[in-house]
């Protein structure tokens, strides 16, 4: 059952945090062979030879364009330090111009402005005293740093006056840190525009970048940008962690800088992590105008951890200025993401909004939601699970499951908010009822009769047969803000009172539930929650007085009364064994034991400083040299890790070699779960993508590269045929509602129409065909040996919709298949509509209605009727 299954998804959505925390989260500094390029001049002139491996413009002079230009033509890493004469702050004035992308494949760069005499990095705990003085004032750039390429170090900037700060596009953006930088406003955090601090983005997805770490000198200032603060925007963008940085506020963390969403996961991101368990982790995240934390558009398995949102620095005090409007949204179909042991406290609506009906399958659990201007959450979804929270001091209520049309979405139907369930936890201090539903809002109606209650135990009836029965009791508030059980005060009603939770039993086959315990003494106060065995609880019912001699409520006083059951106690789990397991390296090849996880995580260890190697789904890997190995994988909930000992760094890395026939490129088999591909012409490099198997359709090029992350950074390079080879052809034709388009190997094809000049994205398809609207014209899209895009006439944007027919036989409603993944199901009587439920097949089982209405979303809004 989902309920006996729920202590076990915790400890493996804890698991997915954990994995993120250990190894992935901390800033290295960036290896230089190259002489440091030293920016003496606040200008923004370029190099004036970009070939001399010297930073000097025609004046003489190194900017910071110049040591740029300079860095990404040097071969191996490079660093760029400052020496500007003069004392305070140096602002570089860009206008408008952008700097020079961040693309050299042969070494990262790193930038560090508290190499400026006098800046010094933030050393307090709890807000942001580092004395930055360079300043870059983008003056309306599309972004500041365009970064293209892995593990660069930026640190020491203010950058502000810009749409991005820091754009990470495409796949080689890896293992970047960002670390005690202020993103968005100028040394002193006065200045607010609108913008996005840090971008990460594109379908190809940059992963495993830092921005900030649990090391005070590497907190960030992430304010005043007037759109996002972050933005991680498109999948398979993951790994990523977001630690220990002022997301929205000043660098007091005291007043608002008007920052629309402070962090933005969407569109399949997934495995990213915002805030962290250990000490300085968490980020302080408050003063935006909407929310601090926004799920949205099927971001997936994301953790966020440990962070402050919508409270002063020390996590307890709240003002109008450091109050979010909410706290954490939750929209467009997010699922398995994980917030835990956050304070989401003072925020102006509500501290959690879920916003549609048909997004679920998320868990917020530990968190102490608390003191927020509406509602502590605001439900309209299904398959959540509220576990062990503290909710209280909330302006409506605590936990509210609703399907209000102004606060939803009113195209979808009211039965999507199911299945919803509230387990243990504290509530106290509301105005409103600690767990509400709206009548209808749940199917679940089993909220059963506390039928006897005396000292020592509780008898009642009237759940469904299998619910699992929530008791909580009334008691005293601690100074940790937890509840202990006791007597209710003089003056409670039922929906202020203060409670905590007791225990939990069983209610049998007829719905009939009893537990013992001694807290049960007179004068304390009881209520329950009936969750069904699928996970859906039901309000609240109950707020009972036990009283001495008791069992006198709806009872016969001689009847006799069966034994009370033993509370059940679902925490602690069993506690955790760890797994152990070994590894070995020879040869170039390290191995591990099989232990039956589904990915291992590798790193190497050399003069101390520790480099992730991947995930890797078998058990061995080609590396190259080390003084040690560390696998790690996660069972249980908790990490289990091997260590064994390298051949030192010396070790050559394994052989890699590649060829070039035709538009064909082929590689050697490393093992590497992807392969990323650059062709070379005249000198410069462009990324043309990462690719799975050991091959692909490349346009002609004087050369290529092919690069993984296996063992440590691999290359291969091999000739080609020259830039004069044109790209595959590649076509595309339209017949009535059905496009089609030649097979050109790519792994998704982006389709548009065009109406009158205008594009719409339609979607990303598998195959060589789709079903569409009538539109002008179409385009398709693909990215295989670079971008390439197919045009053809379509029918004009008149046409009908493509034909769509259901019939009705019996019970049985089938309709014709149009390639949708799931088709909407609503029966009709007297005119009213009611949503039955989504079906992927062709066919249900329906009841007797006046007539069907069968709906999906391929090519827009497509709805047949049938009686």
């Amino acid at each position: 059952m989902r309920l006996r299954r729920q202590i076990g998804l915790l400890t493996a959505l804890l698991g997915v945090a954990f994995a993120l925390l250990l190894g992935l989260g901390s800033a290295a500094t960036a290896q230089t062979t190259n002489p440091p390029l030293v920016v003496n001049d606040d200008g923004n002139e370029d190099d004036d030879d970009r070939t001399d491996g010297v930073c000097a413009t025609s004046g003489g002079v190194c900017t910071l364009r110049a040591a740029m230009t300079q860095a990404n033509n040097n071969p191996g890493p490079d660093a760029i330090h400052f020496n500007i004469p003069g004392g305070g702050v140096h602002t570089i004035e860009l206008g408008g111009e952008e700097l020079p992308a961040i693309n050299d494949p042969s070494g990262s760069v790193t930038i560090d402005g508290y190499t400026q005499p006098g800046a010094t990095p933030n050393t307090d705990p709890l807000i942001f005293n580092a004395e930055i003085l360079i300043e870059i004032n983008g003056q309306n750039t599309d972004y500041t740093f365009l970064i293209q390429a892995s593990e660069n170090l930026f640190r020491g900037l203010s950058i502000y006056d810009t749409d991005v700060a820091f754009e990470l596009l495409n796949e080689n953006a890896d293992g970047n840190v960002i670390v005690g930088n202020i993103l968005g406003s100028n040394h002193d955090t006065t200045y607010e525009r609108p913008g996005t601090g840090i971008g990460i983005r594109m379908n190809t997805g940059p992963d495993q970048n830092t921005i900030g770490t649990p090391d005070l000198a590497d907190r960030n200032v992430i304010s005043g940008n007037g759109s996002y603060g972050i933005r991680i925007n498109h999948g398979p963008s993951s790994f990523n962690i977001i630690q220990n940085n002022i997301i929205g506020l000043d660098r007091t963390g005291t007043k608002a800088l008007n920052q629309f969403i402070g962090v933005d996961l969407q569109f399949f991101t997934f495995r990213n992590q915002v805030g962290g368990l250990g000490p300085n982790e968490g980020n302080l995240m408050g003063g935006h105008r909407n929310g601090a934390m926004d799920f949205s558009h099927s971001s997936v398995n994301n953790s966020v951890l440990g962070n402050r949102i919508g409270t002063l620095p020390d996590g307890v005090g709240y003002t109008s200025e450091t109050a979010n409007r909410y706290g954490v949204i939750v929209k467009d179909d997010p699922n398995g993401n994980y917030v835990a042991h956050n304070i989401i406290r003072g925020n102006r609506d509500d501290g959690i909004w879920h916003k549609q009906n048909y997004t679920g399958g998320n868990t917020f659990a530990f968190n102490e939601i608390t003191d927020n201007g509406k509602w502590g959450a605001w439900v309209t979804g299904h398959d959540d699970i509220y576990f062990d929270n503290i909710v209280a001091g909330n302006g409506n209520g605590g936990i509210n499951f609703n399907n209000s049309s102004t606060r939803n979405n009113s195209n979808f139907p009211d039965e999507l908010t199911e299945r919803n369930s509230v387990r243990l936890g504290h509530f106290y201090g509301h105005d409103g009822l600690a767990i509400n539903v709206i009548q209808g809002a749940h199917p679940n109606e089993s909220r059963g009769t506390i039928t006897g209650l005396g000292p020592g135990a509780v008898f009642g009836e009237g759940t469904c047969g299998g619910c699992l029965v929530d008791f909580y009791v009334s008691g005293t508030v601690n100074a940790d803000r937890t509840v202990s059980p006791g007597a209710a005060p003089s003056d409670w009603t039922p929906n202020e009172l203060t409670s905590t939770w007791l225990g939990a039993v069983e209610a049998d086959a007829n719905g009939d539930f009893s537990m013992a315990s001694p807290v049960l003494q007179p004068g304390v106060v009881v209520w329950a929650v009936a969750t069904t065995p699928d996970g859906e609880s039901s309000r609240g019912f109950g707020h009972t007085e036990v009283e001495s001699p008791g069992f006198g409520i709806g009872l016969n006083p001689s009847a006799p009364l069966p034994a009370p059951a033993a509370p059940a106690q679902p925490l602690p789990p069993i506690p955790y064994q760890p797994t152990v397991f070994d590894c070995g390296a020879n040869s170039g090849t390290l191995s591990w034991t099989n232990v039956g996880a589904n990915e291992y995580f590798v790193f190497a260890t050399t003069d101390g400083t520790e480099t992730y190697l991947g995930g890797h789904s078998g058990t061995s890997l080609s590396v190259a040299g080390a003084d040690s190995y560390r696998v790690t994988e996660w069972s249980g909930g908790f990490a289990n890790t091997t260590t064994c000992a390298g051949p030192g760094p010396d070790a050559p890395p394994p052989a890699f070699s590649c060829t070039a026939n035709g538009n064909l490129l082929s590689w050697d088999d490393e093992g590497a779960n992807e392969y990323y591909v650059r062709t070379v012409n005249d000198g410069v490099e462009t990324f043309i993508g990462g690719f799975a198997g050991t091959s692909a359709t490349v346009a002609g090029a004087d050369s290529y590269k092919v690069i993984h992350w296996t063992g440590g950074r691999n290359e291969a390079t091999c000739a080609g045929p020259g830039p004069g080879q044109q790209p595959v052809g590649f076509t595309c034709t339209s017949n009535g509602n059905t496009l089609t388009w030649t097979d050109e190997g790519a792994s998704e094809y982006f389709v548009r129409t065009v109406n009158d000049g205008v594009e719409t994205f339609v979607g990303g398809f598998a195959g060589t065909s789709a079903t569409v609207a009538g539109a002008d014209s179409y385009k398709v899209i693909h990215w295989t040996g670079g971008r390439n895009e197919a045009t053809c006439a379509g029918p004009g944007p008149d046409a009908p919709p493509p034909g769509f027919t259901c019939s009705v036989s019996g019970s049985i409603l089938s309709w014709t298949d149009e390639g949708a993944s799931t088709y909407y199901v609503r029966t009709v009587t007297g005119g009213v509509e009611t949503f039955l439920n989504g079906f992927s097949g062709l066919s249900a089982t329906v009841p007797a209605a006046d007539s069907y209405k069968v709906i999906h979303w391929i090519g827009g809004r497509n709805e047949t009727t049938c009686s």
